[in-house]
Order: C-alpha cells, then structure tokens, then sequence
C-alpha cells in the first residue's frame, strides 16, 4: 500500500477522528464528542484565548492533527494558563507573590510586568484603553517582547484595575494604622448629567499628612442623604470600611466640602447627618471658596474694581480676537526692548492667580500697551480705532493705574493665603495661620514659649472622647506641649524650619500624646481643594477619552492618576500577582467576596470574563 506523501509547503488534510489515546498522552485535552471537537480545559478554564477562529484550543476545534496538539502545548497562551491554574491550586492564604511569580517562567513575567507598565503609563497619563493595541504593536516594532495575549482593550482595563486595587488595599492598610481622619468630598455632573460625589480620606501619621481619593460613586438624587449615603457606600465598596461601626466612627474628626447647603446645612446638610454617626465630628468650608466669595463681596460695590475689570476683560478680547494687534503689540514691546506678555483672561476656577497675572502684565507691559493703542488711535480709518481709544481713555486715568497697584499688592498677598489652604499637605492650623499672617503682616511670628497653652487645652477637651478612644493619655498633653516647646525652642535656633514628621521622628518616644494631637490636627482638612482638582482632571479625562466611560472604571483610572508611584518608579508586581490569585478566586463559589463587593459586573461574571481576552 502506497504511503501519501506531502510535499513541501503542502497542508496537511484536515483529520475529522479524534485518537482517543490522547487523552491520556495530554491529561489537558478533552474531547467533546457531541459537538466532535477537542479542547484545552485548563485555557477554558482560565479564558486564555488567542482568538484562532480555525484552531481554538478554548473554545474547540474538530481538526486532529498531532502536530496541532504539540504546537498548542507549547504556545504562550497555554504557559500561562498553566500558570494561572497552579496559582489557584495552591491555598490563596498561603501562597505568597514571590510563589505566585516563581510559577511563571522568566519570560513570562517579563512579558506580563511589560503590559502592566503599559496600562499603568495609560491609566496614569489619562489615555484611552484602546491605546494598549497601538502600544504594543509599536512594542513590536522596537523588539520588546510582550508576548501574543492580553493586547486589547478589554484586557487593559482589567490589569487597569488591579493596578487600583493595590492602591486602595496599601490605603485601607494606612487607615488601618493611623488613629484619626477626615472626609473631603464635592459633587460633580458628567456629561450624561449624572450626579456623582467624589471621595477623599485625610489623615496624618507621626506627623505626616496624607490625603488620596477613594472612589467616585453615583447619586441618584443630590441631596444630603444620597450624598451622605454614596460617601459610605464609596468607602465600603472601595476600601470595605463601614463607617458607622463604632471601630470606624471613633477614628472621624473631619468633614471637608465646598459649602453648598446640601454639604453644611445645620438642619439636614452632609455634615450634620455625619454628625450622628461621630457627634465630633468638625465640618470645614472650603477656605479657598470663603475667600473668593469675601473678596468678591468685599469689592463689588466699588467703581474702580469694576472699571478695572471691564478693562482687562476688554483688553484681553482686544488681542486675544485679532492676529494683527498681537502681532503689533509684540513688535512695540521688541521696540522698546521689554520682555513681551499679550493680556491674559480672568476668571474660572484659578481666578486669583489669573487676576495676579493679569494686573502684572498690565503694569509691566504698560508703556507697550499705550504706545500701542496711541498707535492705532492716530488711524481713524483703523477698524479698531473707537475700541482703541475707549481702552486708551481708561489706561490713562491715573485713579485707575494707582488702584491697579493697589490691588495688586491685595492680590499678592491673598494668592500666598490661597496657595497655602490648596497645599495638599497644609492642615487646618497652616491656613489659620497664614491668615492671621496676612491680617497683621507676619506680626503673629514671634518667638515666646507661653504660645498655645490655650488652644491645646481647647482641642483636648472638644475631641476628649476620640483621643481616650484612640489610647492618648489626655491629662498628660498640656504637660508634653509645654516641655516640647522647651525642648524645640533649645535646640533649634531656626523653629520655622522644622517639620511635624521631622518632630515626631525625634519626640514621639517622650512627647506621644501631644504629638497624637497634633496628628489630630493635621488630619482636619483645610477644604475641599483636592477634590475640586480631581473633578477637573476626572471631567478632563471624560471629556477629552472617554465620554461613555463608567463611574467604577473612572475610579480606577483616577486611583492610579492621583495615588499610585510615578510611571519611573512603578512596580507591577504585587498588581499582578492580585489579578493571578483574584482571577481564580472569582470562579469558585467559596472565593471572590470581595470581588462581588465591588459589584463589578464587568470584571466578575463569567459570561463577561469570557470575551475579556479575545482577539480585538
């Protein structure tokens, strides 16, 4: 009988009979023998999928050939179904990362620590997910191996997630630890006009502050007890912290918010139904708000205040509309050998800062500016010549020019004050501080030891019951305070210099409950800046990638932007190793509680699990 033969280049014919003895040879293989098709249960079980529509090892295939069998034993999506499949054998108790990343080849955790990076650049830079498809392409191109799997967006958004998860897992470990801290939170409307509340923890530990985001969660209905009810609902969903536990209610001393009645109304604001769950406690308005809103309050009835900002908003549109005037303005300011600066615009949320700038350029500009419009006034057939000269008419009123600088010093002072209450690290105390320090010109620093007996016998006797709780001896804090400032004032002849996390290093063996209060203190926030920055860098993101991006993948992406290490110093390690043991968890009914918890239903279904990484 004559043997056939194949000659070179030649496929070989599709063999329809499935050799049973297989089965046996690869204990992977299965045989589906309603459907006559053979599959890998391990790359089923795990939805490893290269998305080989003619030889699918997941979802089947009906062609037996040997050489199929060997070449999918030996293919990347099989190492790592493999891989995931010794991870979820083991006990997720027991089973640390390093265990975890030893069951992985070099190769494939080199490829795997690669897309990681690669989502954590996306997520961290605000780039769409469909980005990981290009990228890794252009991987390709430049030798980088990443392997054949998990190129798509889908996939990008699940690694993008356990990036967060890290994030808030380290978070509800340093709450763990620290003894006090508050809420920030704001209200947003996205694009679809959905109302949702941002959340942010403060808190301090041995003097350093800290303040990350927790999540963003949709209201139904704006008012203070959706709101109040999406703040819990965030921290239990998030860091699976239950507010209202008395382990919980103890540790909050603070409330930040913008100040809208719905946040601080006595009668049924936030605040006060946060109150009934810590009596203690301290609602803060936001002070960057306090301010603009006294400011304007304060100058809204006065003449040259208007005429003065009808004048730079005027100016601004007389350059900002018309190439040629900015084009003239800069060769008046080479002219006459200035450094050249068009008028800026005024307004939106960074107005005092834009007000300096605005009135500086104004008066360092000055002679560019009326040499220019003297310019175009002398051309009455110039199409600008009447704004020209209305513009000109008011620059050259010396009550207006006096009233600038006047404001300006006013501005310069009020944008330190602003500056310092949206420093991240700034407590309660700094901003009060500056305060008193822009009330009375720096009059406040001044050297005595007798300072602040008053105010720490205060605080000690408001927040009495948290700090019995939280294990400080509260008879002996005025005691620590007074040989604390002893102690600083002789040994630094620079006090302005010290730091809270630099004093705590040093005195927190001898001086422990004062500098628990003072943690206290720094854990109050000073507003609700951050949140109003994440709102900004949240509608950003929407906005410009992502309009019909969801709440649950936002707060992801905004963990990673806003608490996760830079792109340099990220390690993705620990984040894979949570996706390797979580993935397994989620298919057995005994594991993934806290993946339900998120009610993720993009991440924890099975039916969705199943397209996570298909061919895109």
């Amino acid at each position: 009988m004559k043997k056939k033969t194949v000659t070179p280049g030649q496929q070989s014919q599709k063999n329809q009979v499935f050799p049973k003895m297989w089965l046996s040879k690869y204990s992977w293989l299965k045989h589906d023998s309603g459907r006559n098709t053979m599959y890998c249960a391990l790359c089923r079980k795990h939805n490893v999928d290269l998305g080989d529509s003619t030889h699918n090892f997941c979802s089947g295939t009906d062609d037996f050939r040997i050489e199929l069998v060997t070449e999918h034993e030996s293919s990347e999506a099989h190492a790592w179904a493999t891989c995931m499949e010794a991870a979820s054998s083991s006990a997720p108790d027991t089973m640390s990362t390093e265990q975890i990343l030893k069951n992985m080849s070099k190769a494939a955790l080199g490829r795997i620590e690669n897309l990681f990076r690669t989502c954590h650049a996306i997520a961290k830079t605000g780039r769409p997910f469909t980005d990981l498809d290009w990228m890794c392409k252009l991987d390709d191109m430049k030798g980088v191996d990443i392997g054949s799997i998990f190129r798509n967006d889908k996939a990008a958004r699940i690694f993008t997630h356990f990036i967060a998860e890290v994030e808030r897992r380290a978070l509800r470990e340093k709450l763990d630890q620290c003894k006090f801290f508050s809420l920030i939170s704001d209200g947003v409307t996205d694009l679809v006009s959905t109302e949702a509340a941002l959340v942010y923890v403060r808190f301090a530990f041995q003097g350093k502050v800290h303040c990350q985001i927790v999540g963003v969660q949709p209201v139904d209905q704006y008012d203070a007890s959706a709101v109040r009810n999406a703040i819990l609902k965030t921290l239990q969903t998030n860091l699976q912290l239950h507010l209202p536990s008395q382990d919980w209610a103890r540790k909050l001393v603070g409330f930040g918010s913008h100040g809208a009645d719905v946040m601080v109304g006595q009668n049924n604001g936030v605040a006060k139904l946060l109150k009934e769950i810590q009596p203690r406690v301290q609602s803060v308005h936001c002070l960057v708000h306090r301010l603009e809103m006294a400011y304007k309050e304060t100058l809204k009835s006065t003449h040259l205040y208007n005429v003065l900002m009808g004048l730079l908003q005027n100016m601004y549109y007389f350059y900002q509309n018309s190439a040629l005037n900015k084009s003239n303005l800069q060769l008046t300011y080479k002219a006459l050998k200035l450094r050249p600066a068009i008028p800026s615009r005024m307004g939106g949320s960074r107005w005092l800062l834009r007000l300096q700038t605005a009135l500086q350029i104004l008066l360092k500009g000055y002679p560019a500016i009326v040499l220019h419009l003297s310019e175009i006034e002398e051309e009455p057939c110039s199409s600008n010549h009447q704004e020209a000269k209305d513009l000109l008419k008011l620059l050259l009123k010396t009550d207006v020019v006096r009233f600038s600088h006047l404001l300006l010093d006013v501005i310069n002072v009020l944008n330190i004050l602003s500056r310092v209450a949206q420093d991240q690290n700034s407590a309660i105390a700094d901003v009060f501080a500056t305060i008193q320090s822009t009330q009375e010109t720096l009059q406040m620093y001044r050297a005595r030891l007798e300072f602040g007996e008053m105010e720490v016998s205060v605080l000690t006797k408001y927040y009495e019951p948290i700090l019995e709780r939280a294990g400080v001896k509260v008879d002996e804090i005025e005691t620590e305070w007074t040989m604390l400032k002893a102690e600083l004032y002789n040994r630094y002849q620079n006090i302005r210099r010290l730091t809270w996390d630099l004093v705590n290093s040093d005195y927190s063996h001898k001086y422990p409950n004062i500098l628990a209060l003072v943690d206290l203190v720094l854990t109050l926030p000073a507003g609700s800046d951050e949140a109003a920055r994440g709102f900004c860098r949240m509608k950003l993101t929407m906005m410009q990638r992502r309009p019909k991006l969801m709440l649950e993948s936002m707060t992801d992406l905004m963990t990673i932007q806003m608490n996760s290490p830079d792109i340099k110093n990220f390690d993705p390690q620990e984040a894979i190793q949570l996706w390797n043991v979580s993935s397994q968890r989620n298919r057995k009914a005994e594991g993934g509680q806290w993946m339900a918890a998120r009610e993720r239903s993009d991440c924890s279904s099975d039916s969705d699990w199943e397209s996570i990484f298909g061919s895109d």
